[in-house]
C-alpha cells in the first residue's frame, strides 16, 4: 500500500492520544463525516468543528464547554450566524449519527432551543475560501 500523506497527520494525532476516525466515503458528504465521529463518541458530549477556523481561541471552547448544561446544544454565532465549533450533548448523538448529506450538523437543531457563544471577528475568518489567481 502506498503512503498517504494523512498517515503521518494520524499518527501525530495517535501520538497525543487522539482518536483518528477516517472517513473513506468523502462522497457521502460532511454529514457523513459527522456521523462517524461522533459514532466513535464515548463522552457525554463532543465539540464538532473544523480545521479551516486557526484563529478560534481556547477560551471560546472553554466558554462552550463552561455553559453546556446536557440539555442544549451550544454553537457559535457571529453576527447572528450560526457557525461552527458545535458543542453536541449526548442525547442528540443518534440524530447525528443519522447525517449523510453536505449540509452539516446545525440540521440536527431542528426546532430545538440552544445556547450560543460569539465569536470575535477574527475567530469567525475561514481561511480555506477560493481567491482568484492573478
Amino acid at each position: 500500500m502506498a503512503y498517504k500523506e494523512s498517515d503521518h497527520f494520524v499518527q501525530m494525532a495517535e501520538s497525543l492520544g487522539y482518536h483518528v476516525v477516517m472517513n473513506d466515503h468523502p462522497e457521502y458528504g460532511q454529514g457523513y463525516s459527522i456521523a462517524l465521529g461522533v459514532g466513535a463518541c464515548q463522552n457525554n458530549a463532543c465539540i464538532l468543528m473544523v480545521a479551516d477556523m486557526p484563529y478560534l481561541k481556547l477560551d471560546t471552547l472553554k466558554e462552550m464547554v463552561s455553559i453546556q448544561d446536557g440539555k442544549h446544544i451550544v454553537i457559535c454565532e457571529y453576527n447572528g450566524i450560526l457557525c461552527n465549533p458545535m458543542l453536541l450533548p449526548k442525547r442528540y448523538y443518534d440524530k447525528a449519527k443519522q447525517l449523510c448529506n453536505d449540509k452539516g450538523a446545525k440540521q440536527i437543531i431542528g426546532d430545538d432551543a440552544y445556547l450560543t457563544v460569539s465569536l470575535l471577528e477574527e475567530e469567525f475568518m475561514d481561511i480555506d475560501e477560493k481567491t482568484e489567481a492573478i
